[in-house]
């Protein structure tokens, strides 16, 4: 399911089944539901999508959830948070490529009350920030985060362990948003989010430690002004350079994201020259 979930409606896949070894069951995810058929055992099945009617969704009571939330004063998480997050929710960082181990390893969780995925940031083992993902997309705002949470020099922070003597020689990529940070941190890359399209003064403080930031932020108006700001406020300490795409960096594959930032660097080179 959890592979059926993360492909875009119409399209179909091979994977591995348990009956032998080669890519022989075909995922499939159309208009109706799921569905999954080996071609050398015969084993497989099919869901609908079980999606509930809009008569069904209590729209005053998420948006009572949202307010309690926004209003916390201290940075909390969810009293119903649980990282036992509901497949058919879960497919949003499914199709980034991240799943369920890995996000579990990440603290993300799931709120029912909210109807949002829990994205809490740590510092060591405090817990400093949360943002609270929707999983709708009618769902307004799609990022929601507590009044008590100042942003100030938080960021979601993936530098690997390797180089963080070494942070002066160092490249970062900077990113909108945590899931896309994390995919092009697994990927061997250190990346941060700055949780949104400002980067603020504490942030540039944090990020003084590297000597190369490359941004990499969505490719619409705000991502595309907000990197421009941030090359600005960090041009002084360093290299500043961004890459912009159509879509979000989570939304390309491992191999895509190692083009994308070859060819980047291949023009910085260039331009250098």
């Amino acid at each position: 399911m959890h592979v059926a979930e993360s492909l875009p409606e119409g399209q179909r896949t091979r994977i591995n089944h348990t009956c032998g070894n080669g890519r022989t069951m075909t995922v499939s995810h159309d208009d109706v539901g799921y569905s999954a058929r080996c071609f050398r055992c015969n084993i497989g099945g099919s869901k609908a999508h079980g999606m509930r009617r809009l008569s069904d969704i209590d729209f005053q009571l998420l948006r009572c959830a949202d307010d309690d939330y926004k209003q916390q004063s201290a940075v909390a998480l969810p009293t119903d948070y649980t990282q036992k997050i509901p497949s058919r929710y879960a497919a949003w960082f499914y199709r980034a490529g991240v799943f369920h181990d890995t996000a579990v390893l990440h603290g993300f969780g799931w709120s029912e009350s909210m109807a949002r995925v829990i994205l809490p940031v740590y510092e060591g083992i405090d817990l400093v920030y949360i943002q609270a993902r929707a999983v709708h997309t009618w769902r307004k705002p799609k990022y929601l985060n507590q009044c008590g949470a100042g942003k100030e020099g938080i960021m979601w922070k993936g530098v690997h362990s390797d180089t963080v003597k070494s942070t002066l020689q160092s490249t970062v990529y900077i990113t909108e948003d945590i899931l896309s940070a994390l995919r092009l941190y697994l990927c061997g890359y250190n990346a941060v989010s700055s949780l949104g399209t400002t980067l603020s003064d504490g942030q540039v403080g944090y990020l003084s430690r590297f000597k190369r930031f490359i941004f990499w932020y969505d490719g619409d108006t705000a991502g595309y002004t907000g990197s421009a700001k941030g090359m600005k406020k960090l041009g002084l300490l360093g290299k500043a350079t961004r890459i912009i795409t159509e879509r979000d960096p989570k939304l390309y594959s491992n191999r895509e994201i190692g083009s994308i930032i070859t060819n980047h660097e291949k023009c910085s080179t260039q331009m250098l020259k």
